[in-house]
């Protein structure tokens, strides 16, 4: 095999710590999110993946066309469809439209300033030992199945503003076929072992989301809402408090843990309205902040964010001042 350029052509990559395509917070699993509740602040990722839903149509062969996948069409499309059943929480059939449905439920954070990651300093990753497997497993993500990876990879290493060596001297790190990169390799199947570890939660917060009264009451979008929004091209976005106290009810999360997440959340809160946001973005800060002072106030011993139990109280007057 040789590095020709086609899909299936052995691709070499090296990280250069450029930091260029740490341009965003990554988005991350549930289970991620809270053991790094004292790094981001995150909200819940809502999105339903629509595929083809016959294998021999002309709707999948212009689908397959734009995954560049290296399989026939119908053999990408199973192979595709068989990877989001690790992902997602909720499969629906819409033969009216002649389409899969897969709902998938994921973190992702509120980042402090556009393109760029909340935890890059001076372009190294301040939390490189316990990044998410999004980020471990780049340029070859967890969530693309192995037929796509090499189009993928050219792709992103194309990037102009990114800086990867694809030198003849670079390490293989796909074959044409397969990852050659045993730690990226060992990432992915450690990342999709987690996320069917986290399948039960998901669920659960997936299960609210079908009654539009219980969605309300639990801080939800509907399946409906975040459907329309898919097929518009948007993504659907919730508090990350709502999956938080679904996992404490469920027993995913101990009371303690539970509280301790609300207390970190709100003191990263806090940390960024001192750093003075504008205030559309302050304004939804401080209504975080109040719900996560309210969760974690009483804990016996531990400080209630925002200055007391009306921190976020007193954060809001202040901003209003300012206007």
């Amino acid at each position: 095999m040789t590095d020709d350029g086609s899909i299936d052509s052995v691709r070499r990559f090296a990280c250069t710590a450029c930091g260029a395509c740490c341009n965003r917070g990554p988005e991350m699993e549930l289970g991620e999110a809270t053991s790094l509740a004292s790094a981001f602040v995150t909200q819940l990722l809502f999105k339903v993946h629509s595929l083809p839903l016959y294998g021999r149509s002309r709707r999948t062969a212009q689908w397959s066309a734009l995954q560049r996948s290296r399989l026939p069409p119908a053999e990408a499309l199973d192979e595709e469809r068989e990877h989001l059943r690790n992902f997602a929480a909720r499969e629906r059939i819409d033969k009216s439209k002649g389409r899969s449905l897969h709902l998938t439920i994921t973190a992702l954070t509120i980042d402090r300033e556009q393109g760029r990651c909340p935890a890059l300093a001076d372009r190294q990753c301040s939390i490189y030992p316990s990044r998410p497997y999004s980020c471990r497993t780049v340029p070859m993500h967890y969530s693309r199945p192995a037929s796509v990876l090499g189009g993928y990879l050219e792709s992103f290493v194309g990037t102009p503003e990114y800086k990867c060596d694809v030198s003849p001297g670079a390490p293989v790190v796909f074959d044409g076929r397969s990852i050659a990169d045993a730690s990226v390799a060992e990432a992915r199947s450690e990342a999709l072992a987690m996320v069917r570890s986290e399948m039960r939660w998901k669920t659960a917060v997936a299960a609210l989301m079908d009654d539009g009264r219980d969605a309300l009451a639990a801080g939800l979008p509907t399946f409906d809402e975040v459907l329309r929004q898919s097929d518009a091209g948007y993504a659907t976005v919730a508090p990350m408090l709502a999956a938080w106290r679904i996992g404490r009810d469920i027993g995913v999360l101990s009371p303690a843990a539970f509280r301790s997440v609300c207390r970190d959340q709100a003191a990263l809160i806090k940390a960024e309205l001192d750093r003075g946001p504008g205030l559309d973005a302050a304004a939804n800060l401080v209504g975080l902040l109040f719900d996560y002072e309210q969760e974690g106030v009483g804990v016996p011993g531990a400080p209630a964010a925002g200055g007391g139990p009306n921190g976020a109280v007193n954060v809001l007057k202040s901003l209003l001042e300012q206007k």
